[in-house]
């Protein structure tokens, strides 16, 4: 699926004004009365990887997307899970005052939507949704630490390129993308093989190349690459203190088939049933996409407003 406007997402990856004046960003424009979706970040800290469904839902309620403290405050660093998730609470009610509330998170998103629900229950809140998309769990779940999350490996001087093109270009895959990557290395010398790749994913994606390239060439969107390693670090070391926790609204959950077998699907309902969502999952389905991709799979995003589509 591809983002209905290049122009404000480029805006929201370059560091446009818009994007510096606060960290929670209204990702589709949408102006209907209704209870907004707020979309926690994943390890990176951005927010650019949940446009495809904000502009699927621009008709239907607001999406934000929030994103780390560092983006909206150069030189910031978190000093503890438990202040981040704080924070994160602190503007989504200056966004929407009260519930209900409706979360959504994409990997260690997914750990974020979690404690940011239970912080707003035990404040008196309302929370009428929770979707985690390939969530991240504690380790302390049996069984969760024994596979790792697949994660496509290329070059770090290639990952802006990467990022770029997916998240412009989400229906071709990063494991093509990066196929596409890995092919242009054995190209002629004389072959500029970053416009190579370019044209081959807006073949593959039926997109612009020249809206490709324009984008990739954002030097803003190559430093966002460099700082979010930085935020992806220290976020992984701060998560280590994510716990599950009772809720009393019940979860939706999408797995990703490539990143999880089925008995590590199984551990992870039987985790959050156990612990967080005790009154039982509203849903859980296993999406046939790779963890990177699945927050951008066509099924995902047909699942995700369908289970909106009756919330207040």
């Amino acid at each position: 699926m591809l983002m209905a406007s290049f122009d404000k997402l480029a805006n929201f990856i370059g560091g446009g004004k818009d994007r510096l004046k606060s960290p929670v960003i209204n990702l589709n424009g949408c102006q209907r009365q209704r209870p907004a979706l707020f979309c926690l970040p994943p390890g990176g800290g951005g927010a650019y990887a949940y446009y495809p469904l904000a502009s699927r839902l621009a008709d239907e309620r607001p999406v934000y997307g929030l994103v780390n403290r560092c983006y909206a405050e150069p030189g910031w660093v978190d000093e503890s899970w438990a202040a981040m998730v704080g924070y994160y609470v602190e503007q989504i009610r200056r966004t929407q005052a009260s519930g209900p509330y409706h979360l959504l998170g994409w990997s260690m998103g997914g750990a974020l939507a979690l404690e940011v629900a239970h912080a707003l229950e035990q404040a008196g809140q309302q929370v009428g949704f929770v979707g985690l998309v390939d969530t991240q769990l504690p380790q302390e779940v049996s069984g969760l630490d024994a596979e790792p999350v697949e994660v496509v490996q290329v070059a770090r001087a290639d990952e802006s390129l990467l990022r770029g093109l997916l998240a412009f270009a989400p229906g071709v895959g990063e494991a093509r993308i990066a196929g596409f990557i890995d092919e242009a290395e054995r190209l002629p010398a004389e072959v500029d093989r970053t416009e190579w790749v370019i044209a081959q994913v807006a073949a593959a994606g039926n997109v612009s190349a020249e809206r490709l390239r324009s984008i990739h060439e954002d030097v803003h969107l190559q430093r966002e690459i460099v700082d979010g390693f930085a935020v992806l670090d220290r976020n992984a070391e701060l998560s280590q203190a994510f716990r599950l926790r009772p809720l009393v609204v019940q979860v939706d959950c999408w797995w990703a088939s490539e990143s999880r077998s089925a008995e590590r699907v199984r551990l992870g309902e039987a985790g959050l049933l156990a612990q967080a969502s005790v009154n039982g999952l509203a849903s859980s389905t296993v999406i046939a996409d790779g963890h990177e991709g699945v927050i951008n799979a066509v099924a995902f995003i047909d699942g995700l407003v369908q289970r909106l589509a009756d919330k207040a």
